[in-house]
């Protein structure tokens, strides 16, 4: 008998089975999960012969929606813009998350650049009414949504794959965040082989991960570090032997082309980790600039404080816990009247509960029904993040309607803020005193102090709210930066075979070793439609 280890994962967790013998005659090679970055000195010369595996490899299916090489990585050079795949767990949902908002902004990039077709789907069911409610400028454009494509269901995800590409072939395929690209990039690859495969990583997930484990330490008094938590957090990075970001780094090399938020993230993984910069493409923010909007002025702005963020997001709700006991208690003491409020998405009773304040001016509001009613009312918008990844939605839309900011570093990283693998932090005292608001606040007193200048100093508040509107216009203005993205994916489909046949290690982590998801995911598969089919 074949046993499978328990293996936990974001999607999904499957218990210790024992495989039926048909199974495992199906199932030749044992799951493992990978460990370590193969080692290129002692692999067989083989290998890399191109003539080898062109005539030793098995014959696969051929591609869906575009004629396939009899190589599996097989690619045509000549080709036209086709259509375009984003692929993930969840459905497309703009208005809960500012990660929601980059996709659907890119989805638009991609059809003003002239591919035929824009797909989306999701492995989660969909409401139909709702997503075209939700998605109506998408969906009044032609973009198509599928649900239920899941990637344990081979017949189910090549149905999908096919109403793709019936009238144009799928030129690229998205994936959104690299679970996504681990349950169906094999897939992927073997009914979509002409394909251009995109890792869209949103934020740097094993980074998070590593400030938030920090952050818990301090919290559970278990750190025995008496520095400070948050230059801790900032300056922290995975290791390489953490095993999710293993998981991460796996899939960057597994795609074609890895597209990074943050600059930060992407010195990071380039300087730090090793990764080509020629795998890797800086895909902030994609916002729309319009230069002839009304900034509310100091003197109309209500006495406000107020936060932006979903509450399914630990890190947001840290920051709330944070500032509800170390810096509100400081901002009251010198403004007695001043209030916070609190929005965001998923607000539950228990977040009320022990959150809201009403005694001391905090309250949770839940969601936000006009964001910028919202923020082009309130005076300033407080970030107190101690832990996270990637650009942070909520500074960018406060500084479109010209509310200033004060945050954290982890807050300001990627946003006109050098990250600790960057160059440039020479001339950090000019970026400080031409940011939108306060991005250095590691203490509560400091965050207080900085809040309620903002706050009671017009002068300096409208120096903040110019300087937040201009950021966003320098860096973030669509117009400049979806171009170098949609660049850099035609010129990985014009010379794709090219770049495949010379991509050694990305080609090394499609080997049989180390393809635990391909596997599992079969495993899945047969084990949970085996006992339907024999029936």
């Amino acid at each position: 008998f074949f046993f499978m280890k328990q293996v936990h994962h974001n999607s999904y967790k499957m218990r210790t089975t024992t495989l039926t013998r048909a199974a495992r005659m199906r199932i030749t090679t044992t799951v493992k999960r990978m460990r370590h970055v193969v080692a290129f000195s002692g692999m067989n010369a083989s290998f890399c012969d191109k003539k080898y595996r062109r005539h030793h490899r098995p014959t696969r299916r051929r591609s869906i929606g575009a004629v396939a090489d009899q190589n599996h990585e097989g690619v045509n050079n000549a080709r036209k813009k086709g259509a375009v795949l984003f692929l993930s767990f969840v459905p497309l949902s703009p208005e809960t998350s500012a990660a929601g908002v980059r996709t659907r902004d890119l989805m638009e990039g991609f059809l003003k650049a002239g591919f035929s077709d824009v797909h989306y789907a999701c492995a989660s069911k969909m409401d139909e009414q709702e997503n075209r409610e939700v998605n109506k400028q998408l969906v009044e454009r032609g973009v198509k949504f599928y649900a239920n494509a899941i990637p344990n269901r081979e017949d189910a995800f090549k149905t999908v794959l096919e109403e793709c590409g019936k009238r144009n072939p799928i030129d690229v395929v998205v994936f959104d965040r690299f679970l996504a690209e681990e349950a169906y990039s094999f897939r992927v690859r073997e009914m979509c082989a002409d394909a251009l495969r995109v890792l869209d990583m949103q934020d740097c997930h094993a980074l998070r991960r590593e400030r938030a484990r920090i952050v818990g330490l301090e919290s559970s008094g278990g750190s025995g570090d008496t520095s400070n938590v948050i230059e801790r957090s900032i300056n922290a990075k995975p290791e390489a032997t953490d095993d999710d970001f293993a998981r991460e780094i796996s899939s960057i090399f597994r795609s074609d082309l890895t597209l990074v938020c943050s600059s930060a993230e992407l010195e990071l993984l380039h300087a730090a980790c090793g990764v080509p910069k020629e795998k890797l493409c800086l895909a902030p923010f994609f916002e729309t600039i319009d230069t002839k909007s009304i900034i509310t002025p100091f003197a109309d702005r209500k006495d406000v404080f107020v936060s932006i963020g979903t509450f399914n997001h630990a890190p947001n709700v840290d920051g709330l816990r944070y500032l509800k006991k170390e810096i509100w208690p400081l901002i009251r003491g010198k403004l007695p009247n001043a209030e916070f409020h609190a929005f965001g998405a998923t607000c539950l009773p228990k977040h009320v509960d022990e959150l809201n304040d009403a005694k001391n001016g905090f309250f949770v509001k839940g969601f936000c029904k006009d964001i910028g009613e919202t923020l082009s009312t309130a005076k300033v918008l407080l970030a107190p993040l101690r832990f996270g990844a990637g650009i942070k939605g909520k500074i960018i839309e406060a500084f479109k309607y010209g509310t200033p900011v004060i945050t954290t570093p982890i807050g300001g990283e990627g946003i006109g803020v050098p990250g600790i693998f960057e160059n440039g932090c020479d001339n950090m005292d000019a970026i400080k005193a031409n940011w939108g608001g306060t991005f250095d606040c590691v203490t509560p007193a400091a965050f207080a102090t900085a809040a309620v200048d903002s706050f009671t100093n017009e002068s300096l508040w409208t120096k903040q709210s110019k300087r937040g509107v201009e950021l966003r216009n320098e860096l973030f203005n669509k117009e400049k930066t979806i171009p170098p993205i949609l660049e850099a994916i035609s010129n990985k489909c014009e010379n794709l075979r090219t770049i495949r046949n010379e991509d050694f290690i990305g080609a090394s982590f499609w080997h049989q070793s180390n393809r635990s998801t391909d596997f599992f995911s079969r495993w899945i598969e047969l084990k949970e439609t085996l006992g339907k089919k024999v029936a």
